[in-house]
């Protein structure tokens, strides 16, 4: 409760000095008596508005970007469907560090605790993977993500309706520009700042707050790959429109008609609603226009192909692609569907351009992102990671990764015939460092590499008697003559 104490003076240190300020000055907002908000439960007076730069917010175009982007653009679409497929895939637990590097992935039972659970199952019906999805949704077109952590699971709060509050619980006045300013919390506006609705305050271990794309402008919150591309999306919509036009008009661009300056104006209105009648839309396209004297036709732009749809949509969806760090063969579009695109190898490095450059990067954001939620049941020497094992788009990674295991072995396998250490063979062969095999010989070589019938190894070593093969035994009794061999063989 003490924090909350501290968050309430803080807010009512605020409104007095927006107060002392309002006269003549340019504040977000005006603080009133009746400002409040709530921490635990309790309400208190104050007022946690965006003051002297204290706040950072995603922008108010969520909404919009989801309902032109997401909602009314099949581009947008196939290409989130595509990111939420793949990265919705991941599943988390534990990884242990050890010896220098993080390897070893582990479930809750082997620490016999179960915090992997919050996530297993979010809130009711909930899976990771529809925590993985919405997470990356709100980031893609907010670009940021917030988790809570409440007692009935997690909540996913709509990126526009949460402020992060900086400054200093100790100093009132500091600002989000100031040199040792820190994030304080998180503010939660139930439909908004403009509601009315109480604002309720979030301290940073209830929150994760995912925000893998940062604005280089702010200090903590993120930007959304949509918004880069929204012209490419009100154009790729308007090329979408055009063509409709197209074939809704008879298919064709465009047709005048010029009638005789002669021509009554009835007779002229007439033979236009004619017209109109029997040769546009789709269902009259190619019908053969008759006409009478004094009238004369003439079309521009007969075809589509004199646009070169093609071409421009195509480069429209390539851009979009690119901003989402997807490539167009993973996705399906038609760039991606000619030429070399569609050749075994070039789409296994597009596959693994997608996951490399991509998705890694996001699942590594993600799976630290949460961490925070269960910071106080993270194992020792470990952190919270995501598990590639059941990601159908890595398979064939997994398959190249087996490839490289089995390298390394057989190298290790190599080098402990040889002679070296066989700990210190596994730390080189893991890290690639041949150079930690220094010092490390044994001084003992493999068999194959002596003379025959040496006396002495050159290490200094004395040999081992020379092998006598024992003859065979019979009904499972050693022979007399065997009976004082010393050399183990046969035995």
């Amino acid at each position: 409760m003490k924090r909350g104490l501290r968050v309430a003076n803080l807010w009512q240190a605020n409104r007095r000095a927006v107060g002392e300020r309002a006269a003549g000055q340019d504040v977000a907002v005006r603080a009133t008596p009746d400002d409040y908000f709530a921490f635990n439960g309790v309400a208190y007076r104050g007022s946690p508005y965006e003051i002297g730069g204290r706040t950072e917010r995603a922008s108010d175009d969520f909404v919009q970007a989801v309902t032109r982007g997401l909602k009314s653009n099949g581009v947008v679409w196939a290409v989130e469907r595509t990111r939420i497929s793949i990265f919705s895939e991941a599943t988390l637990a534990w990884q242990k560090y050890r010896d220098g590097h993080y390897g070893d992935i582990q479930g809750d039972t082997q620490f016999g605790r179960q915090p992997l659970k919050m996530f297993q199952r979010p809130w009711i019906n909930g899976t990771t993977g529809d925590l993985a999805a919405r997470m990356l949704l709100h980031v893609d077109f907010g670009g940021n993500s917030y988790v809570a952590r409440r007692a009935n699971g997690l909540k996913c709060l709509r990126p526009d309706w949460v402020s992060i509050v900086m400054g200093s619980m100790d100093d009132p006045q500091m600002t989000a520009d100031d040199l040792d300013a820190e994030l304080l919390f998180y503010v939660y506006w139930k439909g908004g700042i403009g509601s009315g609705a109480m604002p309720q305050v979030l301290f940073p271990d209830e929150v994760a707050h995912f925000a893998p794309y940062p604005d280089p402008s702010a200090q903590y919150k993120g930007m959304s790959w949509v918004s880069t591309v929204t012209p490419d999306v009100t154009a790729d919509s308007y090329a979408t429109q055009h063509k409709l036009k197209f074939f809704e008009n008879g298919a064709m661009l465009s047709t005048i008609v010029s009638l005789d300056k002669d021509v009554p104006e009835a007779a002229a209105r007439k033979f236009i609603a004619e017209a109109e009648a029997r040769h546009r839309g789709v269902t009259n396209a190619y019908r053969t226009l008759y006409i009478g004297g004094g009238a004369d036709v003439k079309t521009i732009g007969a075809t589509l192909a004199d646009l070169d749809f093609h071409a421009v949509q195509g480069a429209g969806e390539t851009r979009v692609c690119a901003a989402a760090g997807i490539h167009p063969v993973v996705v399906g579009f038609s760039e991606g569907l000619r030429g070399s695109a569609l050749n075994a190898g070039n789409f296994a490095a597009a596959r693994r351009a997608c996951a490399d450059i991509t998705f890694r990067p996001l699942w590594r954001n993600w799976a630290g992102s949460l961490e925070t939620l269960v910071a106080d049941q993270v194992p020792t020497n470990a952190r919270l990671w995501w598990a590639e094992r059941d990601i159908a788009f890595l398979q064939e990674d997994r398959a190249d990764a087996a490839s490289i295991f089995n390298t390394r072995m057989t190298g290790i396998r190599t080098g402990v015939d040889a002679g070296f250490e066989p700990n210190a063979m596994v730390q080189a062969a893991l890290s690639d460092d041949i150079g930690l095999l220094m010092d490390s010989h044994t001084g003992l070589f493999s068999v194959q590499l002596q003379p025959a019938a040496s006396g002495t190894m050159k290490t200094g070593v004395e040999a081992a008697p020379p092998l006598v093969p024992s003859p065979t035994p019979i009904n499972g009794n050693r022979p007399a003559a065997m009976a004082g061999n010393t050399n183990g063989v046969g035995q």
